[in-house]
């Protein structure tokens, strides 16, 4: 139900699958993971193989890879399919090979609706489809963060006066208190 790496740990040239639903490397008991810690130990520097690593691995939610080096990996094909992440934290040295498969983030409450775009979770990024972010992920506002659903914003209004109007104000997926100008 849980991996915790500790210390550092030189991940496998070819980590096809490793981290997969039916896991090949990893004991088949372990079936769909509960939680990984620590993933930033792995020294992904010469992994060349990423297909299918996390495919299928639907309870991880949360996924921290913002140490990872993918400079030399040339397969990254599926790599996220069939996950249903929540929040995914990327670094600097992160990019997207191929198809990596990453799907429409995930609802973080119940009530949430969703647009189906990744966004900042510090609102610092415009909202973009799982295909614009893996193509675009380490340009312009797609920096080194976590990322999460971009939400619908709703405005309930109870009662409207005659005169209504607000400050300027840029809307980003935190609650935030609007100034009426009038």
């Amino acid at each position: 139900k849980e991996i915790v790496l500790t210390g550092k740990v030189v991940e496998p040239v070819d980590s096809n699958r490793l981290f997969s639903g039916e896991p090949i490397y990893i004991d088949r008991q372990l079936g769909n993971m509960i939680s990984i810690t620590n993933l930033n130990q792995l020294d992904t520097s010469q992994v060349e193989g990423m297909w299918q690593m996390f495919y299928g691995a639907r309870s991880l939610e949360t996924l921290d890879v913002s140490g990872w080096d993918t400079s030399q990996v040339t397969n990254m094909n599926s790599m996220f399919s069939f996950m249903r992440l929540q929040r995914l934290t990327l670094g600097e040295d992160f990019k997207f090979v191929g198809n990596a498969d990453l799907g429409a983030p995930m609802k973080l409450q119940e009530t949430d609706v969703l647009t189906g775009n990744w966004i900042r979770e510090d609102g610092d990024s415009k909202g973009y489809s799982p295909t614009d972010f893996m193509a675009k992920y380490g340009t312009g506002d797609l920096t080194p963060g976590s990322y999460m659903a971009e939400i619908i914003e709703e405005i309930i209004v109870k009662e409207v006066p005659a005169n209504l109007s607000f400050d300027k104000t840029k809307l980003s997926n935190k609650t935030k208190e609007i100034q009426r100008k009038e």
